[in-house]
């Protein structure tokens, strides 16, 4: 049963809180609000009926039977509080994040075919398409990559409610850096590539770049699959080096070896039509890929590493491999009155690079 109902107790003010807010608009009765940006709607959230506020603006004041907690990251404490609130449901599960610029939300398809495969369950899926418990869909639920706090551990306490055990989720730049995924202790975590994004937020490159990487030092636990082949692949095994409690796992199409990664595999023999592809993957073998492109080969064998460190065995993986089915505006292709057409939801500059290079590459083969 979540909680849904948490007593805070501070300087002798006993208060009860029965619902979280961070947008002084839709504060109700009993409610915590957090003041994001600053104090300046504090006034009309308390006015709302708001019993406690959290802020890092030390000049704010409220009247003496609302609770004020001033901190130094706003936006962390909501994260823990969020988590607390429904009964930290989230550590009864199996969260796995999917951390990089591209592949994302494929991979997380992937997984989540595989583990449905493995475990006969439905598995709960948060990213860029919306949030999906045991299989539906709910689009009004999201509008960013990854949620924030309040509505991530919301889905986590419905999902949990629905049967859910297993939740694959995309970890955004933007999560990390608003701490959004703090006190969620994921079991597993696959890192996919960082090419440049986002620079409308983030000043550099190198300032994207150190988000993402940044959240592989919080690791204290799990299992780490890293494409070796993209350029910082490297920096992420070697921070996960000094984490004792964490298990790495690198991989190549281009046989290439992190010597700080704890194992290693190569991906051999591609070959690539508009079925999909077939490959060679280390003890597993020959494997078929219903999903055409070579990054979604990249994004299978991550998303199979990682469940056989979960312990699904490779005879369901090579089955769950073969029948995955296509992922919304991800290379959907179509032949209309002979002419090939792709949709893809490619947005970066090596996102669309790699999307043409493919395209051209498997419609050549096709053809011969």
């Amino acid at each position: 049963m979540c909680v849904r109902q948490i007593n805070i107790v501070v300087a002798g003010i006993s208060v009860s809180v029965t619902g979280l807010f961070h947008d002084s608009r839709q504060v109700q009765p009993g409610g915590l609000y957090f003041a994001l940006k600053d104090g300046r709607y504090v006034n009309e959230a308390v006015q709302k009926g708001a019993v406690v506020v959290v802020t890092e603006d030390s000049t704010v004041q409220v009247p003496d039977n609302v609770v004020l907690i001033i901190t130094e990251n706003v936006r962390s404490i909501m994260a823990l509080a969020a988590k607390d609130f429904y009964g930290n449901i989230v550590d009864k599960m199996r969260v796995t994040a999917v951390v990089g610029t591209n592949g994302k939300t494929t991979t997380t398809y992937i997984m989540s075919h595989i583990l449905e495969k493995a475990t006969g369950k439905k598995v709960g899926l948060i990213g860029t398409t919306g949030i999906f418990n045991a299989g539906e869909c709910w689009k009004d639920v999201i509008t960013l990559t990854t949620p924030d706090p309040i509505d991530l551990h919301k889905a986590f306490s419905d999902m949990y409610a629905n049967g859910v055990r297993d939740v694959v989720m995309e970890v955004s730049a933007h999560a990390i850096h608003y701490h959004k995924i703090d006190g969620i202790n994921f079991a597993g975590v696959i890192f996919t590539n960082i090419t440049q994004d986002h620079l409308d937020f983030f000043e550099t490159f190198e300032q994207y770049k150190d988000t993402k990487i940044s959240f592989f030092r919080h690791l204290q636990t799990g299992n780490v699959i890293v494409n070796a082949d993209d350029k910082y692949g490297k920096d992420v095994a070697d921070v996960l080096s000094a984490q004792p409690n964490v298990f790495t796992v690198g991989y190549s199409l281009n046989h290439n070896c992190i010597e700080s990664a704890d194992h290693w595999t190569y991906v051999e023999s591609v070959q690539m039509s508009v079925k999909g592809s077939d490959f060679i993957l280390g003890k597993l073998g020959e494997c078929f890929l219903s999903l055409p492109g070579l990054y979604n080969v990249y994004n299978a064998v991550a998303a199979a590493l990682l469940s056989h460190r979960y312990g699904v065995t490779w005879n369901i993986i090579k089955e769950s491999l073969a029948t995955v089915p296509s992922v919304p505006g991800r290379f959907n292709l179509y032949q209309v009155n002979g002419i090939s057409v792709i949709i893809d939801y490619a947005h970066t500059q090596d996102g669309l690079s790699q999307l043409l290079q493919n395209a051209r590459a498997i419609l050549s083969h096709e053809k011969k």
